[in-house]
């Protein structure tokens, strides 16, 4: 991320835009600038601290590389590599041998970059590394004087490389600018003239090769090469007298930036404006500046502006970075909330390429030294006095709200919701309002997040206003007012009645899980039942018009025969359905498990064929385990599956889940690292419990999050990364002592567009209420408790037809299935009328439209021996109204 903290540093410039205007098309964006131009946005993530000596961009504008001539603790020398994308430093440059990196330049193509190596006392060399592996792969050797190498120049076609040394008490005589061929290695010298200056100190080439200036502090003076000779042919003319020290050529090559300082306190500090056909100072950008400015100089590579900084960081608290407008040759603009570090040497002996702009012109980066003595603003306010890489936005930063950008985007009309605004460049906010009353309790939780209170409002939709500190209005958003169910609260509301019931018993044996889907595409739901019997270890029975079932045969049967070993046999633990192949048919998949803790088992595949048949499995060895869950976890448009896995190596579980990735053709592959589930031999043995693990997007992220009913532990909701992993810190929603968690179901059940949960336990249902973040969710009164059950487990339907979505409760121990339905009101569920009686012990419900009339209806798996199915139809009261599913929120 770029805004770490940034905050506490220049908060008040960071203000959001973007506006979404209440009753414009969805997605109608009205543009509004938040960030201005010209503002530190924060600093590159995950920079180890270490003093920056250079850094640059390749020219496509991916990496950045900074010299570290100087690492703590040991001592040594290292190139960090820095992903521009991501903002964020991601290693090193391996095999560097070099030592005192003072310099850094590109090769034209973004291919190969050179690192002048040439610290006092160290070894002078060029080191060359490859981009593409950010590797050292060659070494040009250079002239081993005692002197430092403050600058490196490469010609625009890449051959040649130019190094100047700067000359001090070593005693050695200034060999004049290095000539480097980059081809063979070989090394010449253009003689210092006029002699006895100690050293040209920063060489620039110009855009089309054919010159190259070289600074003379001491003269002071400004040497003009012909490249084409590589020969002196003469000083600048028109100077001033003033010192020089950073040189930046236009893009186009026709003019010349030279920071300069008085140095002796008679000449002013300024900018220079050298016309380089005729090598001729024309002017001044600014005389008279308070400080000295710093030795860089860089254009933006549109050429219309330019930036430089002065010394004042190392002398006090001040700005000091500047924006020259180059039609104009003026300052007029400053880097808003960027003060250097008092490390930042002023007299031009180092720091000379500090400065790097994208080639979008968008952003401008800054290697900012810090120290242990470092007492300026800027350095003690990151990271304890560690140097870092500045971030500079070039140009007005446009915020975006998110398409669904506050959540939940209704409430009741008494106030006191929290909703949550998500977009970008939020830092900024002072204050939100809704129909123009200020809400209450803001809180900005990040530069893309930000929650608030609502206050009071009538029944209507109005306008969010997210508004910054000069009280002016930056963003907009829609949200609705109403009465929890508004004119429904109180009245009557359709119910459901069994139509009809039956009962399908088997000699099957332990009937682990039951998933309901069209296997023959006929347009009623049929039911797909795994078992521990060997010879019936994946059942289908398909739906009669009158919402009975056939049993039709076992699509996977294990081998009895005499002959097969005992270890051959595996029970089938849960079953999954969906199109896992991408041909438009159902398919299933579940898990297999062996007697023995930690066996190895299986996931099956059963391709559907469409007909109610099924092709012979395709298995996936794994650890043995159950299928739980199903979801395109890695968003690659193939469906995923999570598997459990009971009784392994942990220490803190018994046992573990994991996604296995599905790959289009029915086979699976684990991904990342197993998580520890405490109660995995819930989800192995799951008749005694029901349907554990729910998935859906609880962030509003894009990303497939799980749920999952995790026994004493409570409810865990576990938010996926978008490649198939989770975060390892779920939010926990603990029940209560003697309510274990067995069965979750996950929908919207108030209709805000945001993901609720229910959660069933030994003797309660919980009800909670997401606010859209993953993490916070509002328990809600429980619609059923004191049930004198073994557990409760759990499925959602719309039984009464009204777009609400109600619960299916199968009660353990009490023969009984629950229908509530959800009143819309303030999250009230009313019992329905009639409810499904079971011969045996029901654990598992499913929901489907098992006789197609478009109602829902319900089967429930009976003491692992059978099932119940009941039809459900819509109760029509006298009076009482459907309401469809996106009238009166709650």
């Amino acid at each position: 991320m770029i805004f770490k903290d940034f905050s506490k540093v220049y908060w008040g410039w960071l203000v959001a835009a973007w506006a979404m205007a209440a009753g414009l098309m969805a997605g109608a964006l009205l543009p509004a600038y938040a960030t201005p131009a010209n503002t530190q946005i924060g600093i590159v993530e995950g920079y180890d601290g270490q003093i920056p000596f250079a850094f640059a961009l390749t020219p496509d504008g991916k990496v950045g590389y900074v010299l570290q001539p100087m690492r703590w603790p040991n001592g040594d020398s290292a190139i960090a590599v820095i992903d521009i994308g991501r903002n964020m430093q991601v290693g090193y440059v391996k095999n560097y041998i070099g030592a005192g990196p003072t310099a850094i330049a590109m090769s034209p193509d973004g291919k190969i970059v050179y690192v002048s190596n040439g610290g006092p006392g160290s070894t002078k060399s060029i080191s060359v590394i490859d981009v593409a592996t950010n590797t050292q792969t060659d070494t040009i050797n250079l002239p081993d004087f005692q002197l430092r190498i403050p600058s490196m120049a490469l010609s625009p076609d890449g051959k040649t490389a130019y190094v100047s040394f700067a000359t001090g008490s070593s005693g050695d005589p200034d060999p004049g600018i290095a000539v480097i061929d980059i081809a063979t290695k070989g090394v010449s010298f253009i003689p210092p003239s006029p002699k006895g200056y100690m050293g040209m100190r920063v060489v620039a080439v110009s855009p089309n090769g054919d010159k190259a200036y070289a600074t003379i502090p001491n003269a002071p003076a400004v040497a003009v090469i012909d490249t084409r000779t590589n020969t002196q042919t003469g000083m600048i003319k028109n100077w001033d007298g003033s010192t020089p020290f950073g040189i930046g050529f236009s893009p186009d090559g026709k003019k010349a930036y030279i920071t300069s300082n008085d140095y002796g306190g008679n000449i002013s500090r300024e900018v220079l404006v050298v016309d380089v056909a005729t090598d001729t100072v024309t002017g001044a950008v600014k005389k008279g500046l308070v400080y000295p400015p710093l030795a860089d100089i860089t254009f933006s590579p549109d050429g219309k502006n330019a930036y430089f900084l002065d010394g004042s960081g190392y002398l006090e608290n001040t700005k000091n970075g500047y924006v020259i407008t180059t039609a104009t040759n003026t300052i007029t603009d400053m880097l808003h909330g960027y003060v250097t570090s008092d490390n930042f040497y002023p007299i031009g002996n180092a720091n000379t390429e500090i400065l790097a702009v994208t080639p979008d012109n968008g952003r401008l980066y800054i290697a900012t030294p810090c120290g242990a003595n470092a007492v300026v603003l800027a350095c003690t306010k990151v990271d304890n006095n560690k140097s870092y890489i500045a971030i500079i936005t070039l140009l007005p930063l446009a915020s975006t709200i998110n398409k669904d950008g506050v959540l939940p985007s209704s409430g009741s009309i008494d106030g006191k919701t929290q909703v949550t605004v998500h977009g970008t460049n939020l830092l900024g906010t002072s204050n939100v309002t809704f129909g123009g009353v200020a809400g209450t309790d803001l809180q900005i939780i990040s530069d893309t997040e930000l929650t608030v209170t609502t206050p009071s409002h009538q029944v209507g939709t109005v306008d969010v206003v997210v508004e910054n500190g000069g009280g002016n209005a930056i963003a907009r958003a829609a949200y609705t007012y109403i009465t929890d169910r508004e004119e429904h609260c109180g009245a009557p509301m359709p119910g459901a009645r069994i139509l009809s019931s039956s009962t399908n018993h088997s000699d099957s044996r332990y009937l682990t899980a039951m998933a309901a889907g069209d296997y023959n595409q006929d347009g009623r739901g049929d039911l797909a039942i795994a078992s521990f019997r060997p010879e019936r270890a994946v059942n289908v029975f398909l739906a009669r018009t009158d919402g009975t079932f056939s049993w039709w045969h076992p699509f996977y049967s294990q081998s009895t025969d005499s002959n097969t070993q005992p270890t051959d046999i595996y029970d089938i633990v849960g079953t999954v359905t969906g199109d896992f192949n991408n041909d438009g048919i159902l398919d299933l998949v579940t898990g297999s498990y062996k007697a023995a803790n930690n066996a190895n088992g299986e996931i099956i595949y059963l391709q559907g064929k469409g007909n109610g048949d099924f092709d012979p499995p395709v298995m996936s060895s794994t650890r043995g385990g159950g299928v739980s869950a199903v979801a395109d976890f890695n968003r690659d448009g193939n469906l995923d599956v999570v598997f459990v896995t009971y009784s392994t190596s942990s220490p803190s579980a018994e046992g573990v889940f994991q996604v296995h990735l599905g790959d289009g053709y029915g086979l699976f592959r684990p991904y990342g690292s197993p998580q520890d589930l405490p109660n995995a031999r819930q989800f192995i043995f799951s008749y005694a419990a029901g349907p554990g693990m729910a998935t859906g997007d609880f962030n509003n992220d894009g990303k497939p999050d799980l749920l999952i009913a995790e026994g004493d532990t409570g409810a865990s909701v576990y938010l996926g990364d978008g490649n198939g992993a989770f975060e390892s810190n779920p939010a926990i929603f603990n029940l209560g002592a003697g309510n274990n968690a067995r069965s979750v179901v996950a929908t919207d059940f108030d209709g805000d567009r945001v993901l609720d949960f229910a959660v069933g336990s030994d003797a309660v249902l919980a009800l909670y209420r997401g606010a859209g973040d993953g993490k916070n969710f509002e328990r809600k009164p429980n619609p059923l408790e004191n049930t004198s059950s073994s557990g409760i487990s759990l499925a959602v339907g719309d039984f009464n037809n009204d777009g609400w979505a109600d619960i299916v409760a199968s009660l353990l121990g009490k023969r009984e299935t629950k229908i509530l339905i959800n009143s819309g009101c303030r999250w009230a569920f009313m019992a329905a009328k009639v409810q499904i009686k079971g011969q045996y012990d029901g654990y598992w419900p499913v929901v489907g439209d098992f006789n197609g009339d478009g109602f829902s209806d319900v089967a429930v798996l009976d003491d692992m021996h059978g099932l119940t199915s009941a039809l459900i139809v819509p109760e029509v009261v006298s009076g009482s109204q459907t309401v469809p599913g996106q009238q009166g929120k709650q």
